[in-house]
């Protein structure tokens, strides 16, 4: 047993195996840290992107309800910004204008005559119905229609979204008829 003797003074690890030990770490550590901070990144694009889709997915909805229900609309639009409102016919062609508001005749209610309007609120607008907020955060809602034709289109943003949303509604049998 003489050839096996442990050396007494060998006590701990060196000062070249702890600097190792401790880049290994830190480069773990780094490493960790960078997919964390991406994971949330990600997270929170998808998070407002999620938010901004179900915003446009009420709108849409609501639209599509209103006018399913509706016997008679009536749509006006705005060159301005909400200013004066102009009611949109058969004739008209509407070019990007500003949504100013629908008023609704309803065949399933007991209050028959609705309004849905656009009203700005700092530097977005809020959707409402009656009195009624349906939905805030649009950042921008316009209207197109040719001439001579009764489908309108409703194009919108809403907040934290870059793309654009559309609803496209005909109102031939809703009261925009060409003998007007």
């Amino acid at each position: 047993m003489e050839g096996c003797k442990i050396k007494s003074c060998n006590k701990g690890f060196t000062l070249l195996e702890c600097l190792f030990c401790s880049v290994i770490i830190s480069i773990i550590l780094l490493t960790v840290n960078r997919l964390y901070t991406f994971a949330y990144d990600n997270y929170d694009i998808r998070y407002h992107e999620q938010i901004a889709n179900d915003k446009a997915d009420t709108i849409y909805n609501f639209l599509k309800d209103r006018m399913n229900k509706s016997i008679v609309v009536n749509l006006y639009v705005s060159t301005q910004t909400l200013s004066n409102k102009v009611l949109v016919t058969y004739a008209d062609p509407i070019n990007n204008n500003f949504f100013y508001s629908l008023e609704c005749i309803l065949h399933d209610s007991t209050n028959p005559n609705v309004s849905i309007s656009l009203n700005l609120s700092g530097s977005t607008y809020e959707l409402k119905y009656q009195t009624q907020m349906i939905e805030e955060g649009i950042t921008d809602i316009r209207v197109n229609k040719n001439a001579n034709c009764s489908i309108v289109t409703i194009s919108y943003q809403v907040i934290n979204s870059d793309a654009t949303f559309y609803y496209i509604m005909d109102l031939q049998a809703k009261g925009m008829d060409i003998d007007e």
